[in-house]
């Protein structure tokens, strides 16, 4: 069966953030690019740039998905939070999540005890802060009830 999903969106924007293996050495690309799922480009192949252009442009659309779950894996790839949700998103667009109703949601948040969950507060917004965009949402950061 082929696949005939457009992956422009995603080759795209892992393209802008695969550019950012520009600050590695010469030396160190082509081990990066084996880690990604990548093909080696000789040394000589041009600058960094090029190099990286070239090896990024022979990845096949079906395997962008992997090469995205590689770059999130990879602690060398820095990858902003707001880019790395991004990132999420255009990967899981990519799969069929099972729905959840929204009564389940509801269900569910109605069961859960703030309280417990952040008897620490400060380091419950750090929390907050290092896995989901709060602040650029306008999320209010009002401290949870006792």
């Amino acid at each position: 069966m082929v696949d005939s999903r457009d992956r422009s969106p995603l080759r795209a924007f892992v393209g802008e953030v695969v550019a950012g293996l520009g600050s590695l050495t010469h030396r160190e690309l082509n081990p990066a690019f084996e880690q990604l799922g990548m093909p080696p480009v000789p040394d000589d192949a041009g600058s960094k740039r090029d190099r990286i252009e070239l090896s990024f442009d022979q990845v096949p659309d079906a395997e962008l998905p992997q090469v995205t779950r590689r770059i999130l894996e990879q602690s060398h790839v820095y990858v902003s939070p707001s880019r790395r949700y991004q990132l999420e998103d255009l990967l899981w667009a990519e799969d069929t999540p099972p729905e959840i109703p929204k009564k389940a949601r509801r269900e569910m948040a109605r069961a859960l005890d703030l309280s417990e969950l952040a008897q620490h507060h400060d380091r419950f917004l750090q929390l907050l802060d290092r896995f989901w965009i709060t602040e650029e949402q306008g999320l209010s950061r009002k401290p949870a009830r006792p």
